[in-house]
């Protein structure tokens, strides 16, 4: 082998490894990291796309490829990901993670593009390595429902390298229809390769050259075993059956409702693509047109029985869900058209939800409702955050890639795992998890056509690299900073009471990096009201309630407003509490609190009553001592 094709050889390996690594960032926890089951997989990315860009780079200057292909898919993605980022900066919020994390993500579909146009092996890797991926998650999730392996949620026995089972279930779910493809469309090659083997180890020495030893024999049947034809079939028949096996043994355990329906959405385009089920269909329906509407009607009834058992298994958890969604509409409804920016749905809901209910509580729908960092509708949170304008893009740039792979019948696999992510997505919120954009994005890239009438030459695509790298490095020596911002901010959460220390300029140093984290800014509120700086801590409590859903800021609003005496104020931000969350009853205590110590007596007695007569919607300690204090209000007035 000369030296030209070792170097070509060891460029492929390496940009392979590259690539492989990117999807590998599932597997990454970061122990020493705040939320490092999450953060840590986002430095893992960083690394190994500015690696993959890297790689990519040298193949294009290595003459992979002598022109690259380039779809509307491709132009829809870019737009996608410019106005997303556009939108967010014009805003004049600054840089934070989660666009370099968008940026970033853009880079690897360009690359994975190019990789995929100079390496036709790639295109058969890339979904072999989503599968194994998945499969090797899937048996996670089983040693840790066994005890073997340790989980990343107090509450949850089940949650893979995730935190907690809703979005390990989706991770899993997705890699479904790609591995019943595999196992459907090269079943005919695995069980002839298989029969091979079988005749090999079984025909002794009569089919091996004569004068070769005992040793050398073995040798012969070994490499008739392994690089026979359809060898490959089988390995990946083999490998999706294994992954096809785990996931089903592991999800009905983490008891994720949309993971179900993602896979039999995508598993039933796979079968009814590959084996033309509706052609079959329309053909028995015009050969026989009564049987077939009672088959169709039995089937409407059956899957209406399905969807109603299935809405009824967590009948809280699912009028939770619709009445969020209500919300969410009216928040999208605020915004319509540019929305209100990259991971401002949290405030914005807040917002919205306050509104709803000072219009009037229902004390049902008051039940149903939550704070919620996501709208567990990846449609209409991105309605919410990017408007009419990024939704229908979003939606045009998948419809375009529904429709490239349904021109390739080779692409049924992509096309039912694309189907598994959109039904996945009605009711989750797989596009706020890293892994799972990851998939995504190399889904979109595989269901890119390799050929079309629009290319772009070597040269160009160089300077293109050139330029990814570049960018990704940025990124990269940017997330050292952010790094160590994780590790400080994992040492302040240890703290048990800032009481006892002043933390405030620990915090600080820390808040251009974290300056949009509403948790953040919460723990940085408490801090400073500990050490009674109650002005300080307000305007931070103040920017954090802009980005959170989470009335409890109004609470601490409140009690700082009331250590400064302006008890208007502290009114106004309590009944604000109230209003965003009607199902909590601190702030029904803090008011009840107030008007009795500021000397209001009927008021105070008037809401020690509601206190009373308000239905806990999970009773606790917290709740009986504020119904005792509420008791004694009524009993005797004024208590100190």
């Amino acid at each position: 082998m000369t030296v030209r094709k070792t170097a070509s050889v060891l460029l492929s390996v390496c940009w392979s490894l590259s690539a492989l690594a990117v999807v590998a960032t599932v597997f990454v926890v970061a122990p020493e990291l705040w939320n490092g089951t999450v953060s840590g997989k986002y430095f893992w990315f960083f690394a190994a796309q500015g690696a993959f860009a890297a790689m990519t780079w040298l193949g294009v200057l290595a003459g992979r490829g002598k022109g690259y292909a380039v779809c509307f898919l491709d132009l829809l993605v870019v737009l996608f990901v410019g106005y997303v980022a556009v939108n967010y900066l014009v805003r004049g919020q600054g840089f934070e993670i989660k666009l370099y994390l968008l940026l970033l993500l853009g880079a690897f579909y360009v690359c994975l593009r190019i990789w995929l146009q100079a390496m036709p092996v790639a295109r058969r890797l890339l979904p072999v390595a989503l599968v194994v991926a998945a499969g090797v998650e899937a048996f996670v999730g089983l040693m840790q429902l066994y005890g073997w392996e340790r989980s990343h949620h107090a509450l949850y026995r089940t949650t893979g390298h995730f935190f907690n089972p809703g979005p390990f279930s989706g991770y899993v779910a997705l890699a479904v229809p790609l591995a019943v493809y595999a196992v459907l469309s090269l079943w005919p090659q695995a069980e002839t390769r298989w029969k091979n083997i079988g005749a090999i180890l079984c025909g002794g020495k009569a089919d091996l050259p004569r004068r070769r030893s005992r040793w050398g024999q073995v040798a012969e049947k070994a490499k008739r075993i392994l690089c026979g034809e359809g060898s490959g079939a089988l390995l990946m028949v083999a490998v999706s059956g294994w992954a096809l096996v785990a996931a089903m043994l592991v999800i009905p355990a983490a008891m994720s409702r949309s993971a179900w329906l993602a896979i039999l959405a995508g598993v039933a385009v796979v079968v009814a693509w590959q084996y033309d089920v509706l052609g079959r269909a329309r053909e028995y329906f015009r050969k026989n047109r009564k049987k077939g509407f009672v088959l169709l009607a039995v089937f409407v009834v059956l899957t209406g029985a399905a969807m109603a058992g299935v809405y009824n298994l967590k009948r809280g958890s699912a009028e939770g869900r619709l009445f969020l969604w209500k919300v969410a509409a009216e928040a999208m409804a605020q915004q319509p058209v540019f929305g209100v920016g990259l991971g401002n749905f949290a405030g914005a809901y807040g917002e919205a939800q306050y509104e709803y209910f000072r219009r009037g509580v229902d004390p049902q729908e008051a039940m149903a409702a939550d704070s919620p960092a996501y709208a567990f509708n990846e449609y209409l949170q991105v309605g919410v955050e990017e408007g009419l304008v990024g939704g229908l893009l979003l939606l045009t740039l998948v419809g375009v890639a529904v429709r490239y792979c349904l021109r390739d019948r080779g692409k049924a696999g992509v096309l039912g795992a694309i189907v598994a992510m959109l039904v996945f997505s009605l009711t989750s919120y797989p596009l706020s998890v890293l892994p799972i954009c990851i998939s995504s994005v190399a889904l979109l890239a595989l269901a890119a056509p390799w050929e079309t009438r629009w290319r772009v030459g070597r040269w160009r695509v160089g300077v293109l690299a050139l330029g990814l790298l570049v960018g990704c490095g940025m990124v990269c020596r940017e997330a050292q900073g952010w790094k160590r911002a994780y590790v400080s901010w994992r040492q302040l959460s240890f703290v048990g009471s800032y009481a006892y220390g002043d933390y405030g300029e620990d915090f600080e140093k820390l808040m251009p990096y974290f300056r949009r984290n509403d948790r953040f800014l919460f723990a940085y509120g408490k801090a400073l009201a500990a050490r009674e700086h109650y002005e300080a801590s307000t305007e931070v409590l103040s920017e954090g309630a802009g980005r959170s859903s989470d009335p409890m800021f109004y609470n601490l609003m409140g009690n700082n407003y009331l250590a400064l005496g302006q008890v208007e104020k502290a009114e106004e931000c309590y009944r604000r509490a109230y209003y965003i969350l009607p199902n909590r009853h601190y702030p029904l205590y803090l008011l009840t609190k107030l008007y009795n110590e500021t000397g209001q007596v009927e008021k105070a007695r008037a809401m020690a009553r509601c206190l009373l007569d308000k239905k806990p919607k999970v009773m606790s300690t917290a709740i009986r001592e504020m119904q005792e204090y509420a008791e004694k209000i009524l009993a005797g007035g004024t208590v100190r």
